[in-house]
């Protein structure tokens, strides 16, 4: 069995950081797995899903998932940028599935928008108690 990169081992709830980066995955993997939105077959489930083609955002949410995931095992900026990114749209998804609920009576809005919101305060809680425990180090120190 091989070993968990010391970097990953350093961070005070990897486990926790490693399942938000797959479930970003998860939805990236979700919107390639769609059929397209076309006319008439299919309602989009929020206010988001209707703005651009579904595979483009299945790569900005597999591109963010694969940064957030290489910023786990780097730490430093990276790590701190594609968590922001990642919590960015998951924030984003939470308020586009409750308005959708408000405002065009979508069936599960608020319970996945909940969820999503969850997901975004906890991705912004993890990473910055990784930055002030001083596991991620943003500046160089000076010796």
């Amino acid at each position: 069995m091989r070993r968990v990169p010391r970097r990953v081992a350093q961070l005070r709830n990897p486990i926790a950081l490693i399942v938000i980066a797959v479930a970003g995955g998860a939805r990236g993997v979700d919107y390639l797995m769609r059929d397209e939105l076309s006319e008439g077959t299919k309602r989009a489930t929020n206010i988001i899903d209707g703005l651009l083609p579904l595979d483009i955002y299945a790569m900005i949410w597999l591109a963010a998932s694969v940064a957030f995931l290489a910023g786990v095992v780097a730490h430093g900026r990276l790590f701190v940028w594609a968590g922001s990114i990642s919590a960015a749209l998951w924030g984003l998804w939470a308020f586009a599935f409750v308005s959708a609920q408000l405002f065009n009576g979508s069936s599960s809005g608020i319970m996945t928008g909940c969820a999503f919101a969850a997901l975004a305060l906890a991705t912004l809680s993890l990473v910055q108690e990784e930055v002030e425990h001083g596991t991620i180090q943003l500046r160089r120190r000076h010796e």
